[in-house]
């Protein structure tokens, strides 16, 4: 039986009962936050993943763009407006990662959002343009209407193309209307990549056991310029939802049995301990209790 357990200490040290009471009491305390932690931080990974698969989508998606504007307007040179600052540049010197090889033509984007990081309000509404939109942006999103139709079938995410003017030439909905007035929309007509955390806002409850999870009431966005040469031409807007932490959990079912046995395991070393450290000098007191009662000792020695 467990309360019989001896788990040999070093040089025999003796710790008190309040030591040994403090020792797992704390132990107890550290598991189950040590789980919270663990959750965090797998949420905000998945967090950076959803970034991550925006920014992918928004390159390819760029690319395109870009492709169907050389083809479609007649002097491409002088399409859209001159931007003057941005690591998208060509031989920019900028970067948006910290170790940047000097004049390397490659200009990646690494996922920036945390959820430490305040989550900003709900997506503002579309205004009314004041402008009208640029006849060979609507021409261009025309062209690739079917390759936004099948890339949002496959990746579920929201997608937007915007004009030089932040208004509206592709999306399922919102076409004409202006979207200029959005931060990360704003950012990205200045020729900056940004995203954000957004509250996301759903006519449905979330189930009961997915309350634990933030990832269930955000959505991300991200808002990605378009330039060809120096020129910005379009802005692709992107949104998801992250991934939820407890489906997501599922897929890795094996990890998560391999984590609960290693808690399991502490639990039986707690138990070890604790029956070592506390049953044992009680037991050997009832022995020396016995051993007296039957006159095979005089008196009580001290417990070592």
């Amino acid at each position: 039986m467990l309360i019989n357990a001896r788990l040999p200490l070093p040089g025999r040290v003796r710790l008190s009962l309040r030591t040994i009471l403090l020792v797992v009491m704390l132990t107890i305390l550290t598991l189950p936050l040590l789980g919270l932690y663990f959750f965090r931080i797998y949420e905000n990974e998945l967090v950076r993943q959803t970034e991550l698969e925006l920014i992918a989508q928004s390159a390819v998606l760029s690319a395109t763009y870009r492709q169907f504007a050389r083809r479609i307007h007649p002097d491409i040179n002088h399409f859209g407006y001159i931007i003057h600052d941005s690591p998208l540049l060509p031989d920019s010197g900028r970067s948006y990662v910290n170790k940047a090889q000097e004049g390397s033509r490659y200009t990646p984007i690494t996922p920036t959002l945390d959820l430490v990081n305040q989550i900003q309000s709900p997506r503002p509404d579309a205004q009314a343009a004041t402008t009208h939109i640029d006849a060979f942006s609507k021409r261009i999103a025309l062209e690739m209407a079917a390759v936004i139709r099948d890339t949002q079938t496959i990746m579920l995410s929201g997608i937007r193309i915007l004009d030089m003017n932040g208004i509206v030439v592709a999306g399922r909905e919102e076409s004409g209307l202006s979207l200029a007035h959005i931060e990360e929309v704003q950012q990205a007509l200045h020729g900056q990549y940004a995203s954000t955390i957004r509250q996301r806002i759903s006519d449905e409850p979330p189930p009961p056991l997915y309350s634990i999870s933030r990832g269930t009431n955000i959505r991300v966005f991200s808002a990605f310029p378009v330039i060809e040469g120096n020129r910005l031409i379009a802005v692709i807007y992107l949104s998801r939802t992250p991934k939820n932490i407890i489906k997501h959990l599922y897929l890795v079912q094996d990890k998560i049995y391999v984590a609960t046995v290693t808690l399991l395991l502490v639990a039986v070393l707690l138990v070890l301990f604790v029956s070592s450290s506390i049953s044992r000098p009680i037991r050997e007191l009832i022995e020396q209790t016995q051993r007296v009662t039957r006159g095979e000792q005089t008196q009580i020695e001290p417990i070592k």
